[in-house]
């Protein structure tokens, strides 16, 4: 299970917009399940989107985009 919490509404908007744009929807909200269809693969690619989304934002909160 992922465990994402964001003290600013702001930034955790541009997370979940981010992740969209690499591939993946988390809903709102801390916890994200994946669910048993997921296997290893789709595991992978979650992580690298929402890895990738992080680096989007620290760029983002850095003043690079």
């Amino acid at each position: 299970m992922w465990f994402l919490a964001f003290d600013d509404p702001a930034v955790e908007r541009l997370f979940l917009a981010r992740a969209v744009h690499h591939g993946v929807l988390f809903k709102r909200g801390p916890y994200n399940f994946p669910a048993l269809a997921h296997d290893e693969k789709t595991v992978v690619a979650i992580e690298a989107a929402a890895s990738s989304a992080f680096v989007d934002v620290a760029d983002h909160l850095r003043g690079s985009t």
